[in-house]
């Protein structure tokens, strides 16, 4: 097992995969690329595009379990198989709102990956969509084009704790257009004495505005230490494109709260 930066998790979907096994190769094609909102100022956002290409079975995915919450363990480090990345050509391009750019090939711990090089990131506007164009490799991944709606920005109401035997809710406001889920990460430590979280209370909802975490897992969040509870949010848009029975793409949009800063020039 190896560590890989953010960058690369990306591609991987460490957003969306509690755990990740090693994979033997295999004679399918797997491929996921993820756009991730980040502030740009004043106001605005931009995309960070990154994808990977795997000759590799299809990986788990915890979005295929929506209205779902389960504990893990937390790291800000997340481990992953390394897995047989291939070429889906010299570059892809992306095209949101009317404008083109590139993603350039990078290799990168041992991981083939697909990246902005010449931008920090892709402007966007509520509503735009995300056009991806594969050109392919004939040795590698074939041609194909996958579009997904730009995951839209969003607030939730603070969480707080609940009392013995309750519930703890969560509520959020919902996006005007359907076909978005909802991801919240409940981060925590559960020595009692640590401000480290090492545990994360990880759920996965449709995005209608509301859910309640169940009472086993408020009462751990509730009695962890208040300086060591800290809590992720993310809404999730996605497309998966059947290229053939063997090979598949899957295009994310996440919009991240909180949202990560921009890249330094």
């Amino acid at each position: 097992m190896m560590r890989i930066s953010t960058l690369a998790r990306v591609g991987l979907l460490l957003l969306t995969t509690a755990c990740i096994e090693t994979l033997e190769p295999s004679k399918d094609k797997s491929a996921y690329v993820s756009a991730i909102a980040h502030t740009a100022g004043a106001g605005t956002f931009q995309l960070r595009v990154t994808g990977a290409f795997y000759r590799a079975d299809e990986f788990t995915s915890s979005l295929d379990k929506p209205e779902t919450c389960a504990a893990y363990p937390y790291s800000p480090q997340t481990s992953v198989g390394s897995f047989p990345t291939i070429s889906a050509g010299d570059r892809l391009y992306t095209n949101v709102g009317g404008r083109v750019d590139t993603l350039f090939k990078n290799s990168l711990a041992g991981l083939l990956t697909y990246q902005l090089v010449s931008v920090p990131g892709i402007p966007f506007v509520v509503g735009d969509s995300l056009m991806l164009t594969v050109p392919g490799d004939v040795d590698g991944f074939p041609p194909v084009q996958a579009k997904v709606r730009v995951a839209e920005p969003f607030t939730y109401d603070p969480i707080g704790t609940a009392g013995d035997g309750e519930t703890l809710p969560l509520t959020w406001v919902p996006a005007a257009t359907p076909g978005a889920l909802m991801i919240f990460s409940l981060r925590f430590n559960t020595s009692g004495v640590s401000e480290e979280a090492d545990t994360q209370i990880y759920c996965v909802l449709l995005d209608d505005g509301s859910h309640s975490i169940e009472p086993a897992f408020a009462a751990a969040w509730g009695v962890a230490p208040a300086a060591s509870r800290s809590v992720y949010a993310s809404r999730a848009r996605r497309t998966r494109v059947e290229v053939d029975g063997r090979t598949r793409l899957i295009l994310y949009s996440f919009f991240d709260l909180p949202t990560p800063a921009s890249p330094a020039p």
